[in-house]
């Protein structure tokens, strides 16, 4: 579910909250603490006080324009320059545009900068221009086509929620005059701020825009163009002059959504606060997905909820959500877009029943969500023959209980959801979740952090009979009673969807079978060492086992002496493995890339690992192979402690970004020229 419409204020999703402040929340993972002022009644105080003057400020505005006698220059904007000088640059902060897919160029000449746009959407293709002029100086010429804004903007309008985030979080939203309607908006202070006038909806009537103070806003922000007749209700050419296309619905990737911030720092004049902004998001992303790739595993993942009389909409390798699957580091095996479009369930059935996560359960059309599997198992949003019931519990991700709802933010008798609001410029908050929720064995997520954006559904009753989950996955580490005995191998001639598809009836009983281990003890997966590429990839076999050696740290008379007998076998693994994924056409080859090792403890916390030798001739390891160990503990050891300064620095780098967006005690806010206004805050946990 691609939900491009979704970031509509009316059918739609909620948004972003106020001005935050990203900090560290251990030394390992980064967290949020959002920024807020000391008191609501005191921002609501301050924001209706910047609201009250603006009919008197547009008035003044108007007369000021008249006494220069320029009639190019727009009435209506911020801290016009007296004077201007189109020799002068007036641009400080000049952006660029790494991500954005929709941004084709942006240019800077002295007192203006153009951009041009381009993207398609569900509303159609786009080519947009625009021209952002420093308040108080003239329209230059040579650009007709372009629409113009004078800069920094003084009042705005939404119809979108995909920009509320952009405005609250470089501290601008005091500058927002209406919104197209409060039903979807998420963001608690500005949901105050309509509540208490300071902010008009107009319930999708612009003919109320001319009833604002100052009449209608600099720059009207809405999804999509319109041309009248064909627009809504009120809509006049003076809007249309006036508006600006949010391109989020054209951008394909997370990162690219989240630099329009950049766009809208221009517009409000807080370019130094935008760019901040987004420099910290993209670093924590980036530090998510190193995360992500550093884990051992590539579990499979299915997505979203079918809708009646339309289908189960299949999200694509390469949209805006595939991207999010794939900087998560799993296989989705909709990845090359083979399916487009809404399928039948039985499509769905038969391309995802193996995967072994099912997320983004979350619908915006209903009352509710489902927030139990067991909700989620009423209705026929399938229309099969035996409802959803009948179907659900084919999926192996159902059979496991790992269901996962994106809507965990939402609040209680409120249709948006932050997700598609506040997400749209949080990507890394959605990322952390996701990798946090795919890879538990990942360092960076073994310490307590609530998910910011996703929650698992609550189980199923004991008595609810849908089969067992069948997938063994052991613990990250082995108790001090058992070790782990574990072999690499790499597989072509198939792809890892082959296997993934046949682990669980197949593949691990007949793994079980020839080890001699009951049920529950042998764990195989795709491998991230190295990650799957051109039809070749890595298994990795992993038994659990009483523990038969000391691991090489307690003398090497004892040393795994009891392991080979299963070391050998285990060797082997991948011949069955093969066996059991030749079929027809199929010829798969394996190579054992690397031989048994052990994993066990050494000493609570420490984990380490031994080589365990092919042959089985002799009980006792030769002065060479302990050597090995020895040096194998000692690397580990460096390991941990390289780790150890990483992590330090990290923190030590996101405190140094804190500091650059605000001091201890202090909120981001912008004055007109962007620069930090300092506001009392009380920090709070993500």
């Amino acid at each position: 579910m691609e939900g491009e419409k979704a970031h509509q204020l009316s059918p739609s999703a909620g948004h972003p909250s106020e001005v935050e402040q990203i900090l560290s929340d251990s030394a390992e993972t980064c967290a949020r603490a959002t920024v807020r002022p000391t008191t609501m009644s005191a921002q609501r105080d301050q924001a209706q006080a910047n609201h009250r003057p603006f009919k008197w400020m547009w008035i003044a505005a108007s007369l000021c324009a008249l006494s220069w006698g320029n009639h190019n220059v727009r009435a209506a904007c911020d801290s016009p320059v007296p004077n201007c000088d189109t020799s002068k640059d007036y641009f400080d902060t000049k952006m660029n545009f790494e991500h954005s897919g929709s941004v084709k160029k942006i240019e800077y000449h002295n007192y203006y900068a153009t951009l041009e746009m381009k993207w398609s959407d569900w509303s159609g293709d786009h080519e947009e221009e625009y021209v952002f002029v420093r308040c108080g100086c003239p329209s230059p010429s040579g650009l007709d086509g372009y629409t113009e804004f004078q800069v920094p903007i003084s009042t705005a309008f939404l119809d979108s929620t995909t920009v509320v985030s952009r405005i609250h979080l470089i501290g601008q939203r005091p500058k927002l005059a209406a919104v197209a309607s409060g039903q979807w908006i998420t963001t608690s202070q500005l949901r105050d701020d309509i509540e208490n006038g300071v902010v008009v909806d107009i319930n999708h009537n612009y003919t109320k825009l001319y009833e604002l103070p100052g009449g209608v806003p600099d720059v009207l922000i809405t999804m999509s163009g319109c041309h009248p007749p064909g627009c809504p209700t009120g809509w006049t050419d003076e809007m249309s002059a006036r508006r600006m296309i949010d391109s989020d619905a054209g951008e394909t990737s997370p990162l690219g959504r989240a630099e329009l911030v950049k766009i809208t720092g221009i517009l409000f004049g807080a370019e130094d606060t935008a760019q901040a902004l987004y420099d910290l998001i993209t670093t924590r992303y980036e530090m998510a997905r190193e995360t992500a790739f550093a884990a051992q595993k590539r579990p499979s993942v299915m997505l979203g909820l079918p809708s009646p009389g339309w289908g189960w909409s299949v999200t694509r390798g390469s949209s805006y959500v595939g991207k999010f699957l794939a900087d998560a580091n799993v296989e989705y095996k909709n990845a090359n877009d083979e399916l487009e479009g809404a399928q039948k369930y039985n499509v769905i059935l038969d391309t995802f029943r193996e995967s072994q996560y099912w997320i983004n359960v979350y619908l915006r059309t209903e009352d509710q969500s489902p927030t139990t599997m067991e909700m989620l198992l009423q209705g026929n949003r399938t229309e099969s023959p035996g409802g959803d019931r009948s179907v659900f519990p084919q999926f192996r991700a159902f059979k496991c209980g790992n269901v996962y709802s994106n809507g965990h933010a939402v609040s209680p008798g409120m249709p948006g959801n932050p997700y598609f609001e506040e997400g749209v410029l949080r990507p890394d908050l959605i990322l952390m979740d996701l990798v946090q929720l795919f890879h538990s064995d990942v360092e960076m997520f073994q310490h307590e952090r609530d998910p910011h954006f996703y929650h698992r559904l609550a189980p199923l009753p004991n008595d609810e009979n849908i089969g067992s989950c069948g997938l063994t996955t052991l613990a990250a580490r082995p108790d001090r009673n058992s070790m782990y005995l574990y072999a690499h191998f790499s597989l072509t001639g198939v792809s890892q969807f082959d296997f993934l598809d046949n682990l669980v009836e197949k593949i691990q009983p007949a793994l079980e079978d020839s080890l001699g281990l009951a049920a529950g003890k042998v764990e195989a997966f795709v491998s991230n060492d190295p990650p799957p590429s051109d039809n070749k990839f890595t298994i990795k076999v992993v038994v659990a086992a009483e523990k038969c050696g000391s691991c090489g740290l307690e003398g090497p008379e004892s040393m795994l002496s009891g392991c080979l007998e299963l070391a050998g076998q285990l060797s082997n693994a991948g011949e069955v493995i093969v066996k059991e994924l030749a079929h027809g056409q199929s010829n798969p080859l394996v190579q054992n890339t690397m031989p048994a090792h052990a994993l066990c403890h050494v000493g609570d916390p420490v984990i380490t690992t031994a080589f365990i030798p092919s042959s089985s001739s002799s009980s006792s390891l030769s002065g060479g192979a302990i050597a090995g160990i020895v040096i194998g503990c000692v690397v580990f050891i460096a390991v941990l402690v390289l780790m150890a300064v990483k992590f330090s620095y990290r923190k030590g780098s996101e405190d140094m970004y804190q500091q650059l967006l605000s001091k201890p005690g202090q909120e981001m806010s912008e004055g007109t020229n962007g620069k930090p206004v300092n506001v009392a805050y009380e920090p709070s946990k993500v």
